[in-house]
């Protein structure tokens, strides 16, 4: 029977290096798609962030929501990095325990 899962572990690791809390979770197509998807959703994200000529429509102010943007788009881009292992390690858990009950 596989043991259960810290679903904070696996959030902290996937935080830590992206795919590693889906390889705790034994997950290794996720750990591999979050190894490359994750830092290339937010290098694409950056870089359009980047493109868009802000300058010609707020002025002065281009820089700052450029950066107020990019951090918008890390915060989503970490939403997903935290909440994908975490559901995941908690249905592995809930798995075993129904497998165990029954």
């Amino acid at each position: 029977m596989p043991a259960p899962k810290n679903p904070l572990t696996a959030v902290f690791l996937n935080i830590l290096f992206p795919g590693l809390g889906m390889a705790y979770l034994g997950r290794w197509g996720y750990a591999l798609a979050y190894l490359v998807w994750t830092p290339l959703r937010l290098a694409a994200g950056i870089a359009v962030i980047s493109v868009i000529p802000f300058h010609s429509f707020i002025g002065e102010w281009s820089i700052i929501v450029q950066i107020i943007l990019a951090c918008a788009w890390w915060g989503i881009v970490m939403y997903d990095t935290c909440t994908t292992p975490y559901k995941m390690a908690v249905a592995h858990n809930q798995k075993i325990a129904a497998s165990a009950g029954g």
